[in-house]
Protein backbone atom coordinates (compact mmCIF):
# COMPACT_ATOMS: atom_id res chain seq x y z
CA UNK A 1 0.00 0.00 0.00
CA UNK A 2 2.71 2.32 0.63
CA UNK A 3 4.29 1.97 -2.20
CA UNK A 4 1.25 2.09 -4.28
CA UNK A 5 0.40 5.13 -2.53
CA UNK A 6 3.69 7.02 -3.43
CA UNK A 7 3.44 5.80 -7.09
CA UNK A 8 -0.04 7.22 -7.25
CA UNK A 9 1.56 11.05 -5.59
CA UNK A 10 4.05 10.75 -8.08
CA UNK A 11 1.94 10.89 -10.75
CA UNK A 12 -0.43 13.53 -9.54
CA UNK A 13 2.81 15.74 -9.25
CA UNK A 14 3.79 14.92 -12.36
CA UNK A 15 0.51 16.11 -14.00
CA UNK A 16 0.20 19.15 -11.59
CA UNK A 17 3.29 20.15 -12.98
CA UNK A 18 2.53 20.22 -16.85
CA UNK A 19 -0.78 21.84 -16.04
CA UNK A 20 1.29 24.45 -13.86
CA UNK A 21 3.17 24.90 -17.27
CA UNK A 22 0.58 24.62 -20.13
CA UNK A 23 -1.99 25.98 -18.51
CA UNK A 24 -0.31 29.06 -16.02
CA UNK A 25 -2.08 31.73 -17.69
CA UNK A 26 -5.54 30.12 -17.01
CA UNK A 27 -5.24 28.07 -13.46
CA UNK A 28 -3.39 31.06 -11.67
CA UNK A 29 -5.60 30.78 -8.70
CA UNK A 30 -5.83 26.51 -9.04
CA UNK A 31 -4.49 24.79 -5.95
CA UNK A 32 -1.03 22.91 -6.37
CA UNK A 33 0.18 20.55 -4.46
CA UNK A 34 2.43 21.77 -1.27
CA UNK A 35 5.69 22.76 -2.41
CA UNK A 36 5.22 23.53 -5.85
CA UNK A 37 3.27 27.13 -5.96
CA UNK A 38 4.61 28.87 -8.75
CA UNK A 39 3.60 32.39 -10.39
CA UNK A 40 2.71 32.24 -13.80
CA UNK A 41 4.19 34.60 -16.09
CA UNK A 42 2.22 36.64 -18.16
CA UNK A 43 1.16 35.61 -21.75
CA UNK A 44 1.94 38.33 -24.23
CA UNK A 45 0.92 37.82 -27.96
CA UNK A 46 2.73 39.41 -30.32
CA UNK A 47 1.57 40.91 -33.94
CA UNK A 48 2.17 39.05 -37.12
CA UNK A 49 5.38 39.97 -38.69
CA UNK A 50 6.09 40.27 -42.70
CA UNK A 51 10.12 40.07 -44.06
CA UNK A 52 10.18 41.16 -47.42
CA UNK A 53 13.26 40.58 -49.44
CA UNK A 54 13.68 40.52 -53.41
CA UNK A 55 16.69 38.14 -54.81
CA UNK A 56 19.33 39.88 -56.55
CA UNK A 57 17.71 39.98 -60.56
CA UNK A 58 21.51 37.99 -61.41
CA UNK A 59 21.34 35.69 -58.95
CA UNK A 60 20.17 32.57 -59.14
CA UNK A 61 17.24 32.58 -57.05
CA UNK A 62 16.24 35.77 -59.45
CA UNK A 63 16.96 34.05 -62.81
CA UNK A 64 14.48 31.38 -61.31
CA UNK A 65 12.09 33.97 -60.98
CA UNK A 66 12.11 35.91 -63.53
CA UNK A 67 11.60 32.53 -66.05
CA UNK A 68 8.89 31.88 -64.10
CA UNK A 69 7.10 34.84 -64.23
CA UNK A 70 8.17 35.59 -68.23
CA UNK A 71 6.30 34.97 -71.38
CA UNK A 72 9.13 33.80 -73.10
CA UNK A 73 10.71 30.23 -73.41
CA UNK A 74 14.30 31.27 -71.66
CA UNK A 75 17.31 29.65 -69.91
CA UNK A 76 19.54 31.50 -67.94
CA UNK A 77 22.84 30.73 -66.07
CA UNK A 78 23.89 33.36 -62.99
CA UNK A 79 27.73 33.92 -62.32
CA UNK A 80 26.97 31.61 -59.28
CA UNK A 81 27.25 28.90 -61.91
CA UNK A 82 30.13 29.60 -63.50
CA UNK A 83 32.21 28.35 -60.62
CA UNK A 84 30.11 25.49 -59.93
CA UNK A 85 30.22 24.24 -64.09
CA UNK A 86 34.06 25.21 -64.24
CA UNK A 87 33.60 27.42 -67.48
CA UNK A 88 36.15 29.52 -68.35
CA UNK A 89 34.36 31.73 -71.07
CA UNK A 90 31.21 32.72 -72.45
CA UNK A 91 31.34 29.42 -75.21
CA UNK A 92 31.73 27.05 -72.34
CA UNK A 93 28.77 28.60 -70.56
CA UNK A 94 26.76 28.34 -73.50
CA UNK A 95 27.57 24.45 -73.86
CA UNK A 96 25.65 24.03 -70.83
CA UNK A 97 22.23 25.38 -72.44
CA UNK A 98 19.88 23.16 -72.93
CA UNK A 99 19.21 23.28 -76.71
CA UNK A 100 22.07 25.37 -77.61
CA UNK A 101 25.20 23.85 -79.34
CA UNK A 102 29.05 25.00 -80.11
CA UNK A 103 30.48 24.64 -83.41
CA UNK A 104 34.76 25.35 -83.55
CA UNK A 105 34.51 25.68 -79.73
CA UNK A 106 33.51 29.33 -80.26
CA UNK A 107 30.13 29.79 -82.75
CA UNK A 108 26.73 29.21 -80.97
CA UNK A 109 23.88 27.24 -82.47
CA UNK A 110 20.52 26.91 -81.14
CA UNK A 111 18.14 24.11 -81.49
CA UNK A 112 20.04 22.92 -84.59
CA UNK A 113 19.58 26.33 -86.41
CA UNK A 114 22.34 27.99 -88.45
CA UNK A 115 23.90 31.17 -87.11
CA UNK A 116 21.54 33.63 -89.39
CA UNK A 117 18.71 32.82 -87.42
CA UNK A 118 20.41 33.40 -84.36
CA UNK A 119 21.95 36.75 -82.52
CA UNK A 120 24.11 37.95 -79.83
CA UNK A 121 23.50 40.64 -77.29
CA UNK A 122 25.55 42.35 -74.86
CA UNK A 123 24.05 44.61 -72.06
CA UNK A 124 20.87 44.44 -74.56
CA UNK A 125 22.90 45.81 -77.75
CA UNK A 126 23.57 43.62 -80.62
CA UNK A 127 27.35 42.35 -80.98
CA UNK A 128 29.05 42.62 -84.37
CA UNK A 129 30.84 39.64 -85.79
CA UNK A 130 34.55 39.55 -86.72
CA UNK A 131 33.94 37.06 -89.60
CA UNK A 132 32.85 38.45 -92.88
CA UNK A 133 31.03 35.10 -93.58
CA UNK A 134 28.89 34.15 -90.77
CA UNK A 135 26.40 35.80 -88.61
CA UNK A 136 27.28 34.28 -85.14
CA UNK A 137 29.74 36.06 -82.83
CA UNK A 138 32.96 34.10 -80.92
CA UNK A 139 31.71 33.51 -77.83
CA UNK A 140 35.35 32.88 -76.43
CA UNK A 141 36.44 36.02 -76.31
CA UNK A 142 34.41 37.21 -73.09
CA UNK A 143 35.61 35.12 -70.15
CA UNK A 144 33.37 34.36 -67.23
CA UNK A 145 34.50 36.90 -64.78
CA UNK A 146 33.34 39.46 -66.16
CA UNK A 147 30.27 37.96 -67.08
CA UNK A 148 27.23 38.53 -64.37
CA UNK A 149 24.40 36.57 -66.34
CA UNK A 150 23.81 34.62 -69.78
CA UNK A 151 19.99 34.08 -70.55
CA UNK A 152 19.15 32.68 -73.47
CA UNK A 153 15.46 33.77 -75.59
CA UNK A 154 14.10 30.32 -77.49
CA UNK A 155 10.78 32.10 -78.57
CA UNK A 156 10.38 35.82 -79.82
CA UNK A 157 9.01 38.51 -77.73
CA UNK A 158 8.10 42.19 -78.84
CA UNK A 159 11.25 43.24 -76.63
CA UNK A 160 14.07 41.34 -79.05
CA UNK A 161 15.59 42.51 -82.31
CA UNK A 162 13.81 42.29 -85.35
CA UNK A 163 16.54 40.16 -86.81
CA UNK A 164 15.30 37.49 -84.20
CA UNK A 165 13.98 34.12 -85.36
CA UNK A 166 15.77 31.23 -83.53
CA UNK A 167 17.49 32.38 -80.54
CA UNK A 168 18.97 35.02 -78.75
CA UNK A 169 21.59 35.07 -76.13
CA UNK A 170 22.49 38.36 -74.04
CA UNK A 171 24.98 38.56 -71.99
CA UNK A 172 25.17 40.87 -69.09
CA UNK A 173 28.73 42.28 -67.83
CA UNK A 174 29.21 43.09 -64.44
CA UNK A 175 29.00 46.34 -63.21
CA UNK A 176 30.50 46.72 -59.52
CA UNK A 177 32.18 43.49 -58.66
CA UNK A 178 32.09 42.44 -54.91
CA UNK A 179 35.73 42.77 -54.50
CA UNK A 180 39.23 42.65 -56.67
CA UNK A 181 39.44 39.83 -58.56
CA UNK A 182 42.67 39.13 -61.38
CA UNK A 183 42.76 35.81 -63.57
CA UNK A 184 44.90 35.02 -66.16
CA UNK A 185 44.90 31.88 -68.28
CA UNK A 186 47.33 29.99 -70.98
CA UNK A 187 46.82 27.14 -73.21
CA UNK A 188 48.83 24.99 -75.50
CA UNK A 189 47.83 22.76 -78.18
CA UNK A 190 48.84 20.02 -80.57
CA UNK A 191 47.66 19.48 -84.13
CA UNK A 192 48.78 16.47 -85.60
CA UNK A 193 48.14 17.96 -89.12
CA UNK A 194 49.89 20.63 -88.39
CA UNK A 195 52.14 21.23 -85.55
CA UNK A 196 55.41 20.75 -86.50
CA UNK A 197 55.11 20.43 -90.23
CA UNK A 198 55.15 22.32 -93.09
CA UNK A 199 52.55 24.64 -93.61
CA UNK A 200 52.00 27.16 -96.70
CA UNK A 201 52.66 30.70 -96.50
CA UNK A 202 52.87 34.13 -98.13
CA UNK A 203 54.44 37.25 -98.06
CA UNK A 204 53.19 39.96 -95.37
CA UNK A 205 52.62 37.31 -93.09
CA UNK A 206 54.32 38.96 -90.17
CA UNK A 207 51.53 41.08 -89.51
CA UNK A 208 49.03 38.10 -89.39
CA UNK A 209 49.86 37.48 -85.82
CA UNK A 210 47.40 40.01 -84.67
CA UNK A 211 44.69 39.80 -87.87
CA UNK A 212 45.82 42.77 -89.02
CA UNK A 213 48.17 42.14 -92.39
CA UNK A 214 44.97 42.53 -95.10
CA UNK A 215 46.24 45.84 -95.71
CA UNK A 216 49.48 45.21 -96.73
CA UNK A 217 48.16 43.24 -99.24
CA UNK A 218 45.15 45.31 -100.10
CA UNK A 219 44.64 46.21 -103.71
CA UNK A 220 45.44 50.07 -104.48
CA UNK A 221 42.08 52.99 -104.71
CA UNK A 222 41.96 55.44 -107.28
CA UNK A 223 40.56 58.47 -107.54
CA UNK A 224 39.48 57.93 -111.16
CA UNK A 225 38.66 55.36 -113.54
CA UNK A 226 41.82 53.81 -115.54
CA UNK A 227 42.52 54.31 -118.71
CA UNK A 228 42.34 51.31 -121.10
CA UNK A 229 45.44 50.58 -122.97
CA UNK A 230 43.71 50.61 -126.33
CA UNK A 231 42.74 54.19 -125.13
CA UNK A 232 46.36 55.17 -124.29
CA UNK A 233 47.59 53.95 -127.36
CA UNK A 234 45.66 56.05 -129.95
CA UNK A 235 46.03 59.21 -127.93
CA UNK A 236 49.91 58.25 -127.40
CA UNK A 237 49.51 58.23 -131.49
CA UNK A 238 48.32 61.90 -131.26
CA UNK A 239 50.71 63.41 -129.13
CA UNK A 240 48.78 63.05 -126.01
CA UNK A 241 50.56 60.72 -123.60
CA UNK A 242 48.83 61.55 -120.87
CA UNK A 243 46.33 58.78 -120.78
CA UNK A 244 49.62 56.47 -120.97
CA UNK A 245 50.99 58.02 -117.98
CA UNK A 246 48.16 57.37 -116.29
CA UNK A 247 47.61 53.80 -117.05
CA UNK A 248 51.62 53.56 -116.17
CA UNK A 249 51.17 54.84 -112.46
CA UNK A 250 48.17 52.76 -111.98
CA UNK A 251 50.21 49.50 -112.71
CA UNK A 252 53.11 50.78 -110.43
CA UNK A 253 50.42 51.00 -107.93
CA UNK A 254 50.75 47.14 -107.31
CA UNK A 255 52.54 45.47 -104.77
CA UNK A 256 54.30 43.66 -107.51
CA UNK A 257 55.76 41.34 -105.13
CA UNK A 258 55.50 36.95 -106.38
CA UNK A 259 52.86 35.83 -104.39
CA UNK A 260 54.29 31.89 -104.64
CA UNK A 261 53.52 30.11 -101.78
CA UNK A 262 56.83 28.99 -99.29
CA UNK A 263 56.72 26.98 -96.39
CA UNK A 264 57.21 27.54 -92.95
CA UNK A 265 56.96 24.79 -89.62
CA UNK A 266 53.93 24.65 -87.85
CA UNK A 267 53.79 26.08 -84.29
CA UNK A 268 51.53 24.86 -81.15
CA UNK A 269 48.34 26.28 -81.32
CA UNK A 270 48.07 28.87 -78.32
CA UNK A 271 45.43 30.73 -76.04
CA UNK A 272 45.95 33.20 -73.51
CA UNK A 273 43.73 35.65 -71.78
CA UNK A 274 43.71 37.57 -68.61
CA UNK A 275 40.71 40.05 -66.72
CA UNK A 276 40.54 42.19 -64.14
CA UNK A 277 37.86 44.52 -61.70
CA UNK A 278 37.21 46.10 -58.72
CA UNK A 279 35.00 48.32 -57.08
CA UNK A 280 35.71 51.65 -54.95
CA UNK A 281 33.25 52.54 -52.27
CA UNK A 282 32.87 56.94 -52.27
CA UNK A 283 32.18 57.28 -48.42
CA UNK A 284 29.35 56.33 -47.17
CA UNK A 285 26.48 58.30 -49.49
CA UNK A 286 26.14 54.55 -51.25
CA UNK A 287 27.87 56.02 -54.57
CA UNK A 288 30.73 53.93 -56.42
CA UNK A 289 33.06 53.44 -59.14
CA UNK A 290 33.48 49.77 -60.64
CA UNK A 291 35.82 48.83 -63.86
CA UNK A 292 36.38 45.78 -65.35
CA UNK A 293 38.66 45.24 -68.58
CA UNK A 294 39.47 41.82 -70.21
CA UNK A 295 41.86 40.85 -73.27
CA UNK A 296 41.72 36.88 -75.02
CA UNK A 297 44.01 35.65 -77.77
CA UNK A 298 43.57 32.57 -79.87
CA UNK A 299 45.64 31.43 -82.44
CA UNK A 300 44.99 27.87 -84.06
CA UNK A 301 46.56 25.76 -87.41
CA UNK A 302 44.89 23.23 -89.71
CA UNK A 303 46.37 21.40 -92.84
CA UNK A 304 44.82 19.13 -95.90
CA UNK A 305 46.80 17.34 -97.93
CA UNK A 306 45.90 14.85 -100.73
CA UNK A 307 43.04 16.65 -101.36
CA UNK A 308 41.40 16.09 -104.97
CA UNK A 309 39.75 19.08 -106.88
CA UNK A 310 38.62 18.81 -110.99
CA UNK A 311 37.41 21.93 -113.01
CA UNK A 312 35.09 21.13 -115.84
CA UNK A 313 34.32 23.64 -118.83
CA UNK A 314 31.87 22.65 -121.47
CA UNK A 315 27.99 22.19 -122.35
CA UNK A 316 26.07 20.18 -118.93
CA UNK A 317 25.55 17.19 -121.59
CA UNK A 318 29.01 16.87 -122.60
CA UNK A 319 31.50 18.21 -119.17
CA UNK A 320 35.36 18.18 -120.35
CA UNK A 321 38.03 18.01 -117.22
CA UNK A 322 39.89 20.74 -117.73
CA UNK A 323 41.88 20.90 -114.60
CA UNK A 324 42.74 17.91 -112.08
CA UNK A 325 44.27 17.79 -108.83
CA UNK A 326 44.78 14.19 -107.20
CA UNK A 327 46.83 12.31 -105.82
CA UNK A 328 45.36 9.35 -107.96
CA UNK A 329 48.56 8.35 -110.15
CA UNK A 330 46.10 6.09 -112.55
CA UNK A 331 43.90 9.56 -113.06
CA UNK A 332 46.61 11.30 -114.91
CA UNK A 333 47.91 10.88 -118.50
CA UNK A 334 51.64 11.83 -118.05
CA UNK A 335 54.38 9.57 -116.39
CA UNK A 336 54.43 10.47 -112.35
CA UNK A 337 57.89 9.28 -112.43
CA UNK A 338 59.36 11.41 -114.76
CA UNK A 339 59.09 14.18 -112.43
CA UNK A 340 61.95 15.86 -111.14
CA UNK A 341 63.53 15.81 -107.90
CA UNK A 342 61.38 18.27 -105.34
CA UNK A 343 58.42 18.50 -107.15
CA UNK A 344 55.31 19.36 -104.33
CA UNK A 345 53.33 16.70 -103.41
CA UNK A 346 50.38 15.47 -105.93
CA UNK A 347 46.79 16.57 -105.21
CA UNK A 348 45.41 19.95 -103.48
CA UNK A 349 46.96 21.27 -100.06
CA UNK A 350 45.47 23.58 -97.92
CA UNK A 351 47.13 25.51 -94.85
CA UNK A 352 45.29 27.57 -92.88
CA UNK A 353 46.67 30.13 -89.80
CA UNK A 354 43.35 31.21 -87.59
CA UNK A 355 43.81 34.60 -85.53
CA UNK A 356 41.18 35.79 -83.47
CA UNK A 357 41.36 38.21 -80.62
CA UNK A 358 39.27 40.22 -78.59
CA UNK A 359 39.11 43.39 -75.75
CA UNK A 360 36.64 44.43 -73.37
CA UNK A 361 36.21 47.44 -70.94
CA UNK A 362 33.95 48.55 -68.99
CA UNK A 363 33.20 51.93 -66.20
CA UNK A 364 30.51 52.31 -64.29
CA UNK A 365 30.07 54.61 -61.38
CA UNK A 366 26.76 54.68 -59.16
CA UNK A 367 25.56 57.58 -57.76
CA UNK A 368 22.67 56.26 -55.22
CA UNK A 369 20.73 53.22 -55.46
CA UNK A 370 18.51 55.01 -58.59
CA UNK A 371 21.09 56.28 -60.69
CA UNK A 372 24.09 54.85 -62.56
CA UNK A 373 26.11 55.51 -66.04
CA UNK A 374 28.40 52.74 -67.26
CA UNK A 375 30.65 52.81 -70.50
CA UNK A 376 31.06 50.02 -72.18
CA UNK A 377 34.05 49.93 -75.02
CA UNK A 378 34.31 46.06 -77.11
CA UNK A 379 36.87 45.14 -80.02
CA UNK A 380 37.08 42.13 -81.50
CA UNK A 381 39.10 40.90 -84.52
CA UNK A 382 39.83 37.98 -86.33
CA UNK A 383 41.39 36.29 -89.59
CA UNK A 384 42.07 33.77 -91.51
CA UNK A 385 45.29 32.89 -93.43
CA UNK A 386 44.53 30.24 -96.42
CA UNK A 387 47.15 29.13 -98.72
CA UNK A 388 46.27 27.01 -101.30
CA UNK A 389 48.55 24.84 -103.54
CA UNK A 390 46.71 22.44 -106.69
CA UNK A 391 49.39 19.89 -108.56
CA UNK A 392 48.04 18.25 -111.08
CA UNK A 393 47.26 18.28 -114.97
CA UNK A 394 45.75 20.43 -117.20
CA UNK A 395 43.92 17.97 -119.43
CA UNK A 396 41.97 19.89 -121.56
CA UNK A 397 44.44 22.51 -123.39
CA UNK A 398 47.97 20.56 -122.60
CA UNK A 399 47.42 16.80 -121.83
CA UNK A 400 50.35 16.03 -120.16
CA UNK A 401 51.95 18.41 -119.15
CA UNK A 402 52.78 19.12 -115.06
Amino acid sequence: MHRFFNGRVARHVIVSIAGAVVGASVLRSQATPAGLETEAEPVIKLESVNVAEQAEENSDAGLRSARRKGSSVSDALSGEQFSRLAVGNAAEAMSKVVGASLVDGKYVVIRGLGDRYANTLLNGVAVPTADPDRRAVQMDQFPADLIDSIVTTKSFTPDQPGAFSGGSVNMRTKAFPQHFFFSASASLGYQSNATGEDLLTIPGYSRDLWAMGASSRAAPVFASPIPDRTVASIAARTGNFTPAEQLDAASKAFDNRGYYPGTRRGLPETGASFSVGDRIDLGNSGARVGYIASLTFDRKFSQISGGERSRFEGIVSDPQTKLTFTPDRTRLSFPVEALPPGTPDLGVTSSTDSVSWGAFGKLAYRVNDDHEFSLDAFHNQSADDTVQRGVGEQQRDYPGNF
